[in-house]
C-alpha cells in the first residue's frame, strides 16, 4: 500500500512508505517508540517497538479500510396509510462494524436497532404507530450511529408521512378523494431552463419556471411522458410522476 504515513513518537518525526511499502528511519538513539501509520479512508494504526544498539529493528502494518455504508433507500416515504417499510445495509472493506439506531420520534420503530456488520447486509424495518398523528405532512429522522476502531460516525435515514417523496426528494401534500389519493400541490420535478429554451429529449427533466417553489414547474407534453408519447395511456402511465403514480390528462389540457 504506498504513500502510506508513517509517524515516530515521542520524536514526532514523519515519513512516507515508497511504492513498495517500506519505510525507514535512520540515526535512531536506542530506545522505546511509538509508530503510528495512516492513510486517507483508512483507520490508523499505532504500534510500539524497541530498538536495540547495532540493531535493525523491524515492524509491519497491516491497515483496514473505513467502512462506507451503503443505504439500499435514503428515505422512506410512508405516503398517507403505510405503517411499515423496510430498507438494507450494507458496507465496503473488511472488518465489523457496529451500528446503532435512533429514531427520532417515539411512534417510530426501528427493528433491529442494533447490529453488527460483517459481509452480510442487514434488514432494517421501520414500522409507524399512526395513533394521535394528524394527517398534517410530517418529516422526521431515523440516526444511524457506526463505529470502527477509534472512528465514531454518524448517517441519517428520512422519515415520511401524508405526502409523496419525488426524485429529486421533494415532498408534497396529498388528499385523499374518495377511493383515489391526489397530489395537493404542483409537481416540481426537474431541472430548471430559461423561458427562451426549449426542453431536450436527453434524459434530464427540464421545466420552465414562474414561480416553481409556489407553483410548481411547466413542463411540456413529450416532457411529462419521457418522449415515449406512442403508445402511452393517460391514467396509467408513471412518466415523471413519484414513484408508484400515474399522471391523469384532463380533456383539452
Amino acid at each position: 500500500m504506498p504513500s502510506v504515513a508513517v509517524k515516530l513518537n515521542p520524536l514526532n518525526d514523519t515519513t512516507n512508505t515508497g511504492i513498495d511499502g517500506k519505510y525507514v528511519f535512520k540515526s535512531l538513539v536506542p530506545g522505546n517508540y511509538e509508530i503510528e501509520a495512516s492513510k486517507q479512508a483508512f483507520a490508523n494504526v499505532t504500534k510500539n517497538i524497541t530498538v536495540s544498539p547495532a540493531k535493525t529493528s523491524e515492524i509491519n502494518f497491516a491497515l483496514e479500510g473505513i467502512p462506507v455504508i451503503h443505504f439500499s433507500k435514503s428515505d422512506l416515504d410512508f405516503e398517507i396509510d403505510l405503517i411499515s417499510l423496510s430498507f438494507t445495509i450494507s458496507k465496503t472493506s473488511q472488518g465489523k462494524l457496529g451500528y446503532t439506531l435512533a429514531p427520532g420520534k417515539e411512534w417510530i420503530s426501528v427493528n433491529p436497532i442494533s447490529g453488527d456488520l460483517d459481509k452480510e447486509t442487514d434488514t432494517i424495518t421501520v414500522t409507524i404507530n399512526r395513533s394521535g398523528l394528524d394527517h398534517n405532512f410530517i418529516k422526521e429522522w431515523i440516526s444511524f450511529n457506526y463505529s470502527f476502531h477509534q472512528y465514531n460516525l454518524q448517517d441519517t435515514v428520512g422519515v415520511y408521512l401524508n405526502g409523496v417523496l419525488d426524485q429529486d426528494h421533494n415532498y408534497y401534500k396529498i388528499v385523499k378523494i374518495g377511493s383515489q389519493t391526489w397530489m395537493a400541490e404542483n409537481l416540481n420535478t426537474g431541472r430548471e431552463i430559461v423561458l427562451s429554451s426549449e426542453p431536450q429529449n436527453n434524459g434530464i427533466v427540464e421545466k420552465w419556471c414562474y414561480d416553481c417553489k409556489d407553483y410548481g414547474g411547466l413542463y411540456i407534453w413529450n416532457e411529462v411522458v419521457q418522449y415515449h408519447a406512442e403508445g402511452v395511456t393517460p391514467g396509467l402511465t408513471q412518466g415523471i410522476c413519484p414513484v408508484g403514480w400515474i399522471y391523469q390528462r384532463f380533456p383539452n389540457v
